[in-house]
């Protein structure tokens, strides 16, 4: 997924935006990470 490579190369801050991502997908916590 392009939101998480961006988040690698971003770091701290697009880490921050990725957590809150998962707060809000908690439902399927690891549906971002698997694409």
């Amino acid at each position: 997924m392009s939101l998480f490579v961006y988040a690698k190369r971003e770091g701290f801050e697009a880490g921050i935006i990725l957590k809150i991502m998962g707060f809000k997908m908690l439902g399927k916590p690891n549906s971002y990470l698997e694409k």
